[in-house]
């Protein structure tokens, strides 16, 4: 039996290391978080995606670019799902219009 480590399910190629944990860390919002939901730290995320700290805030940053989290430094985890204008009470998946 093999196992894997998390880091496993990002691909070397075109598509950025951030980008793709952004989409993870966008599909997990979807599945385990309600809006006002804190999530993991820059530090628990880094450790159980065995990815650096720099990639976890750049991929952070990308949804909150896309106005899926608000990242507030010093309070706690750090951020905060945001609720979606279009269908309150529902987070807002990435690239969905």
């Amino acid at each position: 039996m093999t196992t894997t480590t998390p880091a496993a399910r990002f691909q070397k190629g075109p598509i950025p290391l951030y980008v793709q944990h952004a989409d993870v860390l966008c599909e997990r919002l979807a599945r385990n978080h309600k809006v006002g939901d804190k999530i993991a730290t820059v530090d628990e995320l880094a450790r159980e995606y065995g990815l650096a700290k720099v990639t976890v805030r750049q991929a952070q940053a990308l949804l909150e670019q896309e106005g899926l989290i608000s990242c507030r430094p010093g309070r706690g985890s750090g951020v905060i799902v945001l609720r979606d204008q279009e269908a309150p009470g529902r987070i807002r998946l990435a690239g969905a219009v």
